[in-house]
């Protein structure tokens, strides 16, 4: 039986390319460039969602950010999203269900 637990799992901006506190350098490749880098291996990072009840294996082309896990579990859990402030970010249920 699939589990009904939502997990998200996501990293920061790239590995370290250098500078202080210990001019730490991580790899990248083949990405170019790294944390703090406008290039690929600055701005692509891991971004997984995983809920076998409701989700099946696939992939979302389009870029998402850290903010939209909160619109996505409210949204999951059934709670109400509050209209009287603006909330970033965007539920992704519909797009991962291919709604």
């Amino acid at each position: 039986m699939p589990t009904n637990t939502l997990v998200f799992f996501l990293s920061d901006n790239g590995g370290p390319i250098g500078g202080p506190p210990k001019n730490l350098v991580a790899s990248n490749g083949p990405l170019r460039g790294g944390k703090g880098s406008v290039y690929e291996g600055g701005i692509r990072v891991p971004f997984v969602v995983r809920w076998p009840a409701r989700l099946k294996p696939g992939a979302y082309a389009e870029p998402v950010i850290c903010l939209d896990i909160f619109t996505t579990a409210a949204v999951a859990a059934g709670a109400s999203i509050p209209r009287d402030r603006p909330i970033d970010g965007v539920d992704l249920l519909p797009h991962l269900v291919g709604e």
